[in-house]
């Protein structure tokens, strides 16, 4: 059955019969959050047949309900990139998302990220058993778009950030959080001229305040940002130069720098621009001598476009909330790490047969957020957290690694030192290390991201009988339930020896 998705916040929608009025008897979509959300689609503009449906609202459906590969230029020469869509929050803040309305682009911006890493040959391998267990520690990490920590990390940070019992209002804090960002110093990326540069480091900055990069996506490829099943041409190396997207501005900027290089492309760019306006783009193009002089009519046309977003970009948090707002942090930091962590064991970077060996140095402190002692003691938790899950995962596959506590420093307090086993996860870019660095960036893009899920051989073989401990641990951190109900956990070891199970629920 095909789910049907809200074109107005993004929740499921249901199937409903119209009880009054002219459509009485007849069937239409109604959003799931009724009544804090009254949007309806008509059963009939559901039918597969696109071709029926008029050219924006076909568009309009298949951007809702279709999620994009996006394929982005790497922000740094020989490094890799791969995006996510998924945050974790305290189980108090999903009540609350999930109780009031909060626009579906503003979660967007609340759980999309980047990751970019290093291109470098590996220097640990996975055996088969290795990788099934990281592909089933990915699908734990990423099993949602807003998922929760483990229960003791959720704990742990509670009693470290939180003084009240519970937070309030979820869409203050998501937006707060969607509009500072974090602070990030200036790092000159990859681009493809030095007019390019100058309008993303200068200009934009002037135009927009200093947590611009968020909303800023440089040389995004053709195909990311037309529908799936579009009739264009996408085949090639087709980028524009920059895509300026933002959850409170109406329009999609694309923004086109013409240097010397678009003289002899003149039709093939018209045909371009035509085709992204087509699809709800606004094209931009500003000639190099604009940039070059720092001002000229399409500038002028750009700034203007951008006004009202700057006041957002430079919103101060409020000082009574701000232990609220270290508290989220927490979490979607503590989540970013253990997911890079991911990343750098599929990558070959860290050893997984002995974690003791592993030392990850973070620059939480830089964040303009945090001090050292409370950046320290996420990066720590958020790491320890990482590790205990991977022990209860290699237990449950009678896989021997040695799990032992990995040191953790912060990169200001880091003794420089080779190291075979070192990573550092930089989120400020302030600091240049010749540690492999793993720079994290949230970033907004105004479509669901495809994941992309680490590929691992499935278990043909049953698993050994687990310890009813053990389980209880997925079930907990998973679930929140304390314990089994009676037959639960043979079933559920049955079914991991590869055996049949039949479980019965008895009706109260």
């Amino acid at each position: 059955m095909t789910k049907v998705r809200c074109p107005k916040c993004g929740s499921l929608m249901v199937l409903r019969t119209a009880k009054r009025g002219p459509n009485a008897g007849g069937k239409f979509y109604g959003c799931s959050r009724y009544p804090n959300c009254k949007a309806t689609i008509p059963f009939e503009s559901m039918t597969p047949d696109l071709e029926k449906i008029p050219g924006k609202e076909k568009w309009s459906l298949i951007e809702t309900f279709f999620p994009r590969t996006l394929i982005d230029r790497e922000r740094f020469q020989n490094y890799q990139v791969r995006f996510f869509e998924t945050v974790a929050v305290s189980e108090d803040f999903m009540e609350g998302i999930a109780s009031e309305y909060i626009e579906e682009e503003i979660l967007k911006a609340f759980s999309q990220w980047r990751i970019d890493f290093p291109v470098k040959e590996s220097k640990f391998t996975l055996n088969e058993r290795q990788y099934q267990i990281i592909s089933v520690l990915e699908k734990i990490l990423t099993r949602g778009r807003i998922t929760l920590p483990s229960p003791q990390l959720e704990k742990e940070f509670k009693e470290t950030f939180l003084k009240t019992s519970k937070i309030e209002s979820s869409l203050l804090f998501i937006e707060s959080l969607v509009f500072k960002g974090y602070q990030k110093s200036q790092k000159y990326l990859w681009l493809d001229s030095k007019e390019e540069s100058i309008f993303y480091e200068d200009i934009l900055s002037k135009f927009l305040g200093e947590n611009y990069k968020q909303f800023v996506l440089p040389q995004v490829e053709l195909s990311s940002l037309l529908p799936p099943n579009s009739d264009v041409d996408t085949t090639g190396y087709q980028r524009v130069d920059f895509a300026i997207f933002h959850p409170r501005l109406e329009e999609k900027i694309i923004v086109e720098i013409d240097g010397e290089q678009h003289k002899g492309h003149t039709e093939s760019d018209k045909e371009r621009d035509r085709t992204l306006q087509e699809y709800g783009y606004t094209v931009i193009r500003i000639q190099a001598n604009e940039i070059q002089k720092r001002s000229g009519r399409q500038l002028s046309v750009l700034r203007s476009k951008l006004s009202p977003m700057e006041e957002k970009f430079n919103e101060k948090t409020a000082s009574p909330h701000i232990e609220i707002i270290k508290f989220i942090h927490s979490f979607k930091l503590a989540h970013q790490i253990q997911i890079v962590l991911l990343q750098v064991i599929q990558s070959g970077f860290l050893n997984l047969g002995d974690t003791g060996s592993w030392r990850i140095i973070a620059d939480l402190d830089e964040l303009d957020l945090f001090d050292k002692k409370e950046a320290l003691l996420i990066l720590k938790k958020s790491v320890a957290d990482f590790v205990e899950l991977l022990g209860k995962l290699i237990k449950l596959y009678s896989v021997k690694l040695r799990i032992r506590e990995p040191s953790c420093s912060l990169f200001s307090n880091y003794n420089a030192g080779k190291s075979a086993n070192a990573i550092y996860i930089s989120f400020s870019d302030k600091f240049t290390s010749d540690l492999p660095t793993f720079h994290v960036q949230n970033i907004y893009f105004p479509f669901r991201i495809a994941n992309s899920s680490f590929p691992a051989a499935p278990v043909i073989e049953g698993l050994k009988k687990p310890e009813e401990k053990n389980l209880e641990y997925f079930l907990q951190y998973l679930f929140r339930k304390p314990c089994f109900w009676e037959g639960q956990y043979d079933g559920i070891t049955r079914v991991l020896q590869g055996k049949d199970a039949l479980l019965l629920q008895a009706k109260l």
